[in-house]
């Protein structure tokens, strides 16, 4: 009888033991690099600006899950990395882009923002052009 319950509780145990599963960061976690893309820009895709200043109060980037906010990182030559959970997102982003010429402009990019649209982000590294319109 002794035996048995021995044995029985050496087998809860390794059980137990078995199931956890000890997950490293890096595993869950992506680098996601964002880039603007203006509609006047060049061949490239990317305009040549001075600065992009985002909106905090209308831009987010939402976990969809478990609805976890996250914020851009500073926009430097149009170029942004943030490193996020392995998810769904959607995100809206309002910028003011100044340009060397002296310009400014307002421009905003919703193309992430419904959940029937909503970004996908699976891989260690992701690049996401998001294609801005202009306000005014």
């Amino acid at each position: 009888m002794r035996v048995l319950r021995y044995i029985l509780c050496l087998v809860v145990l390794l059980a137990l033991g078995s199931c956890e599963r000890d997950y490293d960061n890096q595993e869950l976690m992506s680098q996601v690099r964002f880039v603007l893309e203006l509609p006047d820009s060049d061949g490239d895709g990317v305009a040549d600006t001075c600065e992009s200043a985002i909106s905090m109060e209308s831009s987010y980037i939402s976990e969809y899950n478990t609805r976890e906010n996250y914020i851009f990182g500073v926009f430097r030559n149009n170029t942004s990395s943030v490193r996020l959970r392995k998810g769904i997102y959607t995100l809206m982003l309002d910028a003011t882009i100044y340009f060397e010429d002296g310009t400014i402009k307002a421009a905003r990019n919703t193309e992430y923002a419904q959940p029937n649209t909503a970004l996908k982000i699976l891989n260690d590294k992701e690049e996401v052009r998001l294609k801005m319109t202009y306000l005014y």
